[in-house]
């Protein structure tokens, strides 16, 4: 066996320890001659003892650094921290209530940077704070062990009647030893919601007529022992209700709120609001309202109700056609014949049925009223009844009838200013008996019906001839009266005149005759500019639109060309014709129809040319 040796390596080769003898340490070493040698016995010693203490201050460090490392990651302990209620769990909507929260410090340490949040759900509201304002945090700062406190708000209820909302409280604090550690205790509280301070009522009738008026009743009561303040009631509408009026008047603008002020306690009111319903018959329609308080300022919902009115088809129906057809279009100087048809749908007889119809509408010639109806020329209303119209005095079921009236339309548009276009014919119809059907909560029975008939347009030309051009800066020459071999020089002017309506696709043309040409020479006083073609002759000009009023509230759309023409000698003694006739079609942009229009034709007699002296106008030797 080999003597140990602590210097030498060892390793281990399948399973089998063997020992390698280190190669020889060799220390460099300085004698003091200074020559080099082998360190002294004493010399090795030293150095032992040097590593063992290196050793000991290693083991030191590194059980102070463990011990560190313990009490830093070590867990850290809550102390023991209470919260609870001390509130009403019950409270009547729109009403106020303090609801305190308690906490308790039960642990042997202080509480640091201690704070409370209080958290409310939808509908309910901190006292005098915005519906925005959805928690409160209160700082406590800090809370000695074993102290306790409370803390109040005052908070306000709004949800439905019956529900029950959570109030939630949350308590976040630290402590001198959690190292940063914030800790939390939450605790929801459960509020009852209970019927509203202010008590409020919708009540139309069940059925109505589609577009009759009906009354609904609003009602609203304090069921408080104080005062409130600041009541408004607002309703809403729902689609196809027309208001009508309503009592008290609505606040401006609107109608739909109604500011009451302060309601003493057990006091209260009644709103009554008119209007009319239009839609499916059958369906029911909600009108919804809701009351609201003021407390320190700010607006709160309190109570919200709603309520079902069904529309009833009415029995009696009316209508009207003009001249045996739908939809017709009437022209200046028109005459139409008008027939109302009635009806009985239901299965009841309607007594002392009366019919009315008012007219609407600037293009009536109200002097031309001709009916077996009485009329009010003050109203513009003619009206059957019985003593007019015997058939009215009683309407079986499923029985129809009719009456009729003849009027005019004026001859002229009464064109003041650019408001002044787009002229129809409007006819309100009406029928109404004091009979009503069982099961229908109204005072009468009626039917209304709109009629509108719509008024053409009108558009005219203008084709006028000149030797002495009046000013459009072409120059004209050659000898007038015209004279059979030379040639004179003319300019043609189409003036278009556009009245009620606005139009389209305005074209206008004519055809050069007994041999004039176009020089080339045009001009116009909008964009678009006539054009000649020298092979068919003739002339076009067309226009994209004219708006309504041209020529009535200003100059008309003009455009200017010029002619040449040599007489021939059997032309002596006659007017030579320049231009044909003149047509003009556009599109009606009110009525959609076809617009039409014609000028004569234009000679060299020029009859419009004021600057012409001469009693002499025809072809010259």
């Amino acid at each position: 066996m080999e003597e140990y040796n602590p210097n030498a390596v060892w390793t281990s080769k399948k399973k089998k320890v063997v020992y390698t003898p280190p190669e020889p340490l060799h220390l460099a070493q300085t004698a003091p001659d200074g020559s080099g040698g082998a360190p002294s016995p004493a010399h090795a010693g030293g150095s032992g003892k040097k590593a063992v203490i290196i050793a000991i201050v290693v083991v030191v460090l590194l059980a102070a650094a463990g011990g560190a490392w313990f009490l830093l990651n070590r867990p850290v302990v809550a102390p023991a921290v209470g919260l609870d209620f001390a509130s009403e769990n019950q409270i009547a909507a729109g009403a106020t209530t303090t609801f305190s929260v308690l906490y308790t410090n039960s642990s042997t340490v202080a509480l640091r940077n201690t704070s409370l949040v209080i958290s409310l759900p939808d509908g309910v509201f901190f006292s005098g704070q915005p519906d925005s304002e959805r928690t409160a945090t209160i700082a406590l700062g800090d809370v000695a062990a074993g102290a306790a406190g409370k803390e109040d708000v005052t908070i306000l209820g709004t949800s439905a009647a019956g529900s029950v909302v959570q109030v939630s409280s949350t308590l976040s604090y630290a402590t001198d030893a959690s190292r940063g550690v914030l800790f939390t205790t939450s605790k929801e509280s459960s509020l009852a919601i209970g019927t509203p301070v202010i008590d409020l009522a919708i009540s139309p009738p069940s059925n109505v007529f589609a577009g009759q008026d009906f009354t609904t009743k609003v009602s609203y009561e304090n069921a408080t022992d104080h005062p409130i303040d600041g009541v408004k009631i607002t309703m809403q509408y729902p689609d196809g209700f027309a208001f009508t009026e309503a009592s008290p008047i609505p606040a401006f603008p609107g109608d739909t709120i109604w500011n009451i002020g302060t309601v003493p306690a057990g006091g209260g009111g009644t709103i009554l609001i008119t209007g009319s319903m239009t839609g499916k018959n059958t369906a029911l329609y909600s009108l919804s309202g809701t009351a609201a308080e003021s407390i320190a300022g700010t607006s709160y919902p309190v109570a919200a109700v709603a309520a079902n009115v069904s529309i009833t088809a009415t029995p009696l129906t009316i209508g009207a056609v003009v001249n045996s057809t739908p939809d017709y279009v009437a022209e200046l100087d028109d005459n139409l014949d008008y027939k109302i048809t009635y009806a009985n749908l239901s299965n009841t007889t309607f007594q002392n049925v009366a019919i009315t119809a008012t007219f609407a509408g600037a293009m009536f010639d109200q002097s031309s009223v001709d009916s077996a109806g009485a009329y009010n020329s003050l109203t513009n209303t003619l009206t059957w009844y019985t003593a007019n119209t015997p058939s009215l005095a009683s309407v079986a079921p499923g029985e129809k009838g009719s009456v009729e009236f003849r009027i005019k339309t004026k001859p002229s548009f009464p064109i003041a200013s650019a408001a002044d276009k787009d002229f129809a014919l409007g006819l309100h119809l009406a029928i109404s008996s004091p009979t009503v059907p069982a099961g229908t909560a109204a005072s009468s029975t009626s039917a209304s019906m709109d009629v509108t008939n719509k008024v053409s347009g009108a558009i005219a030309i203008d084709a006028a001839g000149y030797r002495y051009e009046p000013g459009s800066g072409i120059a004209n020459s050659g000898p007038y009266p015209p004279q059979v071999n030379q040639e004179t020089l003319y300019t043609v002017h189409w003036r278009v005149t556009d009245y009620s309506t606005d139009v389209s696709g305005v074209g206008v043309s004519a055809y050069l005759q007994s041999g004039a040409t176009c020089t080339g020479k045009v001009m116009s006083t909008i964009a678009a500019v006539p054009v000649c073609n020298a092979a068919t002759g003739e002339v076009t000009w067309d226009i994209p639109s004219i708006s309504a009023g041209t020529g009535i509230l200003g100059a008309p759309a003009e455009a200017v060309f010029q002619v040449e023409n040599m007489p021939a000698a059997n032309q002596v003694g006659k007017v030579v014709t320049l231009l044909g006739k003149t047509s003009l079609t556009a599109t009606d942009e009110f009525t959609g129809g076809a617009l039409t229009a014609s000028a004569n034709s234009v000679g060299t007699d020029i009859p419009e040319d004021t600057a012409v002296t001469t009693n002499e106008r025809n072809v010259t030797k």
